[in-house]
Parts: C-alpha cells; structure tokens; sequence
C-alpha cells in the first residue's frame, strides 16, 4: 500500500515535469488594434493652487525726509480682518543701498530685519498690518532727528490665506523659514 502511494505521487509527478518541460513560452501575433472609443465628458476644471495668494509688484519707496521714523504707508483693498487673523503675511526688501558685508547685492530679506552698522548704530526695518493698510517703517538707534528709506530700496508683500483640510487641521507650512525664492517658487510667482 505504502508502495503504490510513492508510485502514484511519483508519477504524478512526473507527468507535470512532462508537461511544464514540454510548454513553449512562445506568443502568437498581436491582434490588431481596435477602434478609438468614445470620449469622456470633460470634467470641470479645478482652481490654481495659488489662486488665492496676493503677491504684489516691487514697489519704490517714497523720497521723502522723515522726522525719527520712515514710513511708507501701502493702501491695500486685499487686507481684512479675516486676512489679518488667520493669513500668513510676508514682506520682504531688497536694496543694494549698504556695503556688500552688511547687506549682499541682490539679497532679498524677510522683514523685519535689523542691521548692525557699527556697534553703536542699529538700522532696523518692520512692517505692520492694520485693515486695509500695510506700514513699512525704517529707523536707527539711536534716533536720528531726520531720516529717509535707502535710495533704491524695493519691497514686495505676499498674503497667503489659510488652508484648512476637511477633517479640521491646518496644513500651514512655515513660510518664515523658507527663502524668497523657495516662496515664489513654491506659489509658482515671479521673483
């Protein structure tokens, strides 16, 4: 009995080692090809990305002579409250107005930004949002009695609204810590 289970696995086992010996892995000939189908409805088109984003031209500054603290006083419809509370708000200046150690000819820099000129003197520039206006202001410490914007400063603001997904977190990334170029390329926005 116990021979005639060997003899039977082992011609089963041989018969499949026949067979899979005997397979040829050839194809046939591909068949031809078929009509075109139908096309599908066209679905509707989506939002931009950054569609959102409010990213302003290079604005001049103002020439004027101011008494202790430069302003410059930008207008803005886009600013509302919502935007104040909840929107990342950036501005960054470009100038080429300091020596190459203090500030690198064609650095853009994210406000506020201080700059050491000596040890006694500090030059520093910031900004604030209020509804529907954005000030930019310049200064040194310690006061001076006039003082005006370098001449051929430049700023840029960029107003990114909050997102916030379905299931209620917030998906913000720190723009802080990116570069000037890695924000606009990120919104796919001109330097």
């Amino acid at each position: 009995m116990k021979n005639t289970r060997y003899i039977f696995a082992y011609s089963i086992l041989c018969i499949l080692s026949l067979v899979l010996i005997s397979c040829s892995v050839e194809n046939g000939q591909d068949g031809a090809i078929g009509p075109q189908g139908p096309a599908g409805s066209n679905g509707i088109d989506g939002q931009d990305g950054n569609a959102n984003v409010i990213a302003s031209d290079w604005l001049d500054i103002p020439g004027d002579v101011f008494s202790g603290v430069a302003e410059m006083n930008i207008s803005l419809s886009e600013i509302t409250s919502e935007n104040i509370n909840t929107s990342v708000l950036l501005v960054y200046a470009r100038t080429s107005s300091f020596p190459e150690d203090v500030w690198p000819q064609g650095q853009t820099t994210l406000l506020p930004v201080v700059i050491r000129s000596n040890i006694d003197v500090k030059l520093q520039m910031d900004y604030f949002f209020t509804m529907e206006n954005l000030t930019i202001r310049y200064w040194q410490s310690p006061f001076l009695e006039f003082i005006s914007f370098p001449s051929d400063t430049q700023f840029r603001y960029v107003i990114i609204p909050s997102l916030t997904s379905p299931s209620g977190k917030n998906n913000r990334v720190d723009y802080h810590k990116m570069s000037y170029a890695e924000v606009m390329d990120f919104f796919d926005l001109p330097l």
